[in-house]
Parts: C-alpha cells; sequence; structure tokens
C-alpha cells in the first residue's frame, strides 16, 4: 500500500457575498448616528475609571480564632526568617525585636498553658539573642 503526501484542496464551490448589501446601509446609519451623537466619547471617558479591588475579608468580621490563627501565622512567618538567618549567619536585630513584640502580643491573648509555656520560651530566647547584640 502506497502513502501520498498532503494533497492541494481545490477551490471552493461556495459563493462569496458581497459586502454593502440591505442590512449594511441600517448599520451605516446607526454608526454614523452615534458618532455624531458623541456617545463614543462619553464611553471613552468611562474607560480611564481605575479599577478598585475588594477583598471580601475586608467586609467579613473576623472570629477570635480566625485572628489568633493570622497571629500565628506571622510569628510562624518571623520564625523562618529567624531560621534562615541563623543558618546564612544574618541575624538581624530588627527581626528579634519583631519577634519578641508578636510573641508578648500573642501571649497575653493565649488561653492554652501550653501555648503560652511555648511562647515563653520564644520570647526568652528571642531577648538573649538581643542582649548578645548590646554586648557587641
Amino acid at each position: 500500500m502506497k502513502i501520498e503526501g498532503p494533497r492541494k484542496s481545490g477551490t471552493s464551490k461556495t459563493a462569496k457575498s458581497k459586502t454593502g448589501g440591505k442590512d449594511s446601509a441600517g448599520f451605516d446609519a446607526l454608526v454614523k448616528q452615534a458618532t455624531e451623537s458623541g456617545d463614543i466619547k462619553n464611553a471613552a471617558a468611562v474607560k480611564s475609571v481605575p479599577a478598585m479591588p475588594v477583598s471580601i475579608d475586608a467586609f467579613e468580621e473576623k472570629t477570635p480564632e480566625d485572628q489568633a490563627r493570622e497571629q500565628a501565622d506571622v510569628l510562624l512567618d518571623h520564625l523562618d526568617r529567624l531560621r534562615m538567618g541563623i543558618i546564612a549567619d544574618g541575624v538581624s536585630e530588627k527581626s528579634l525585636h519583631r519577634i519578641a513584640a508578636t510573641v508578648a502580643k500573642q501571649r497575653s491573648a493565649a488561653l492554652d498553658p501550653a501555648l503560652k509555656s511555648i511562647l515563653d520560651e520564644i520570647e526568652l530566647r528571642a531577648r538573649v539573642e538581643l542582649a548578645k547584640f548590646e554586648k557587641r
């Protein structure tokens, strides 16, 4: 069996209609009327209004659990940056102050004794590292 390459297709047998028929005259009149009335200029002015992004969270009241979860995420981010700083030998005094302040804020809101104990340890470690900076 022989396989042949692609063939050139023949010309289309469908007739092409000419533009500018009876229906296009009505459309042309509508376009001309719209441009004369200035509607297009007004539409361009609307285009220049900037969009304002809105978050649904901005309208919802956050529960104490949601607030605690957000604060925990912030603290974990600070601790992760601290860990990376320790690995790279570049812990900043500013990051230690942020951690100490965040922990102090969260400790006052914590109800769980185990969580308070963990927060105390984190704050103590941050204070020790800050004391090392002061000795330098």
